[in-house]
């Protein structure tokens, strides 16, 4: 997706330390502001363009306008569930970018159901959690096949 796609909503473009810009546009959806800015800060940091929406209605909204390479999902918010979110960008809008969902419940997906969206799952609460491994799902799921569905 190009930057000027979005421009009109929000999106931080950003060049690494090294000057380089990515061509990746990343959605966060986060309901927690603090989260949020820390997340789109370290992506834009990273080099990556983003956009930021605090709820489903919002992210559905944006991507009427453009798909994102990939999108960091928070699962539980207000409105819209991240898993119902996941599960309607995948089967209705035939989305097929990558996803990293970070979520502070230690929740159980039935592993067909992580297969049929293809995502990638980190727990905030969890003391290997950091900005670092954020990016490093982030990668491997730009780097993958397409998912199916």
């Amino acid at each position: 997706m190009s930057l000027t796609s979005w421009g009109q909503h929000g999106v931080t473009g950003a060049y690494r330390h090294d000057g380089v810009q990515r061509s990746d546009t990343v959605l966060v959806v986060e309901d927690e502001e603090s989260l949020s800015r820390l997340w789109t800060m370290c992506l834009n940091l990273s080099g990556y363009a983003t956009a930021a929406v605090s709820n489903g209605e919002e992210a559905l909204a944006l991507f009427h306008y453009a798909e994102p390479d990939a999108v960091v999902l928070d699962l539980m918010k207000p409105g819209i569930s991240g898993l119902d979110l996941l599960l309607y960008l995948r089967r209705d809008l035939a989305y097929h970018g990558g996803v990293v969902v970070v979520t502070a419940r230690d929740e159980q997906v039935p592993g067909e159901y992580r297969l049929a969206v293809a995502y990638e799952v980190l727990h905030k609460g969890d003391n290997t959690f950091s900005n670092q491994t954020l990016l490093e799902a982030l990668e491997r799921q730009l780097k993958k096949p397409p998912a199916g569905v």
